[in-house]
């Protein structure tokens, strides 16, 4: 799963664990790669979102989706093994300091779907893009809702909405929270 589950403005990768679920210490980590804003990712594993128990079990899919109002994407992550798995839902407590974020339900424009539109985010000079509607093959849904991380920022300086088939949403100055386009 990918998203910026601390807010920093950096999309960081969540992995769970697959194979084998055991190695030579024990059972086997979920990872989280922390993106540190330089190309490089720090590993987590001390991060909550832990191979539940018997250990045999392991990950199959992970996805991050918003829950509540505070703007942290929480985690649910699939698990398989020898008799099924289970469905394991992981809140995010993650301490955000002065991040904040920006959450966009992204509506139809000239009788254009939002699904496949592309958003993109600018805060300082830095863009980010997402897609509405992305999600894994697990999903049975397809979000409207697209998130990004802004830092200490409080506000985009600019947002645009790209429709497929065409059309197109800017707006300037979008001040951090949930907020619909």
């Amino acid at each position: 799963s990918v998203g910026d589950f601390n807010l920093d403005g950096f999309v960081d990768v969540f992995i769970p664990v697959y194979g084998s679920p055991r190695n030579t210490a024990g059972a086997q980590p979920n990872l989280m790669l922390v993106n540190q804003g330089d190309g490089t990712f720090r590993v987590g594993t001390s991060h909550g979102a832990n191979v539940p128990t018997p250990s045999e079990f392991r990950g199959v899919g992970a996805g991050g989706f918003l829950l509540g109002r505070n703007g942290l994407l929480n985690l649910v992550v699939s698990y398989d093994g020898p008799q099924g798995g289970p469905w394991k839902f992981y809140e995010n407590v993650t301490p955000t300091g002065s991040n904040h974020f920006l959450a966009l339900m992204v509506t139809s424009f000239q009788g254009r779907s939002a699904v496949g539109a592309r958003v993109q985010v600018w805060v300082g000079s830095r863009m980010m893009t997402s897609r509405v509607g992305y999600c894994s093959h697990y999903s049975q849904s397809v979000p409207s809702w697209v998130h990004f991380g802004l830092g200490h920022a409080v506000a985009a300086n600019k947002v645009v909405i790209s429709y497929v088939g065409g059309g197109t949403k800017t707006r300037v100055n979008v001040t951090g929270g949930f907020r619909k386009l």
